[in-house]
């Protein structure tokens, strides 16, 4: 078996929610796709822990229901997968001028980008601290859902403590499920309703695009995201009840991936 992956904050992953890559204002960092780590043991999570150490970021991403009960995916990627790893001065002089340093130009050649923290700044230390210092963790960030083999459902349980009163190692368990599930393509009506979008906002798109090269494709998103809120809305409702979907993820999907299909 190959490396496994492990991503915390659901244990289903649906195709309509995949979000396309996207530059943003800080664009050695980008948003969309599927944010994982390197599980080499499933009771020791890198971003979980990390999370712990920080109680503040903690609180923020946890569920707020129960913060201390939450979900994840342990996947493994197909054999054929491909996964641009940006380490050391190489991977950063590649990054800067193959891709331009856009994940959205990477994504036209690769399922994913790993970015090894521990290895990205060869020579000069400060190199991580003035452009990657925003990864926290070693980071797999996948493009592509289609490359995922399979996936297991995690639940992990953290001994509850006081977000005021932490000066302790705060404890968890994992529980890895047995079944392996794998990721259902994108549904017909999902499809449609994509094309649909891309037709009748492409000269919107490239018009913003061009109006404004230096805003990030996440903004434009945004612009889009608002519009088909209200233009689309029974649509969106229409398949998001059919599939038990949330219909505001399902927007985003749809505003990112029109974006990325109009201007690929």
């Amino acid at each position: 078996m190959g490396m496994e992956y492990v991503n915390i904050g659901t244990d289903t992953l649906v195709s309509e929610y995949a979000n396309a890559i996207m530059d943003t204002d800080v664009r050695i960092k980008p948003c969309g796709g599927l944010w994982c780590t390197e599980c080499k043991h499933p009771d020791s999570l890198p971003w979980l822990n990390y999370m712990l150490d920080t109680p503040r970021i903690f609180f923020r991403k946890a569920p707020q229901n129960n913060p201390f009960l939450q979900k994840g995916v342990l996947l493994t990627l197909k054999t054929g997968a491909k996964v641009f790893e940006l380490k050391g001065e190489e991977g950063r002089e590649i990054l800067s001028t193959k891709y331009k340093s856009s994940y959205e130009e990477m994504s036209k050649y690769y399922d994913g980008c790993y970015i090894d923290i521990c290895n990205i700044f060869g020579r000069d230390g400060r190199e991580r601290e003035e452009n990657f210092r925003l990864f926290s963790v070693s980071t797999l960030i996948l493009f592509n859902l289609g490359a995922v083999e399979s996936y297991r459902k995690l639940s992990i349980d953290i001994d509850p403590f006081d977000y005021y009163d932490y000066d302790t190692d705060a404890f968890y368990r994992v529980t890895v499920g047995d079944e392996k599930h794998t990721i259902e393509p994108l549904s017909n009506e999902y499809l449609e309703l994509l094309v649909n979008i891309c037709i009748k906002y492409r000269n919107f798109i490239l018009a913003e695009k061009s109006k404004y090269p230096h805003v990030s494709t996440n903004q434009i998103a945004y612009m889009l995201y608002k519009q088909l809120e209200t233009e689309y809305k029974r649509e969106i409702e229409e398949i998001a009840k059919k599939k038990d979907l949330d219909s505001k993820k399902l927007i985003y999907s749809l505003s990112s991936n029109a974006i990325r299909r109009v201007t690929i």
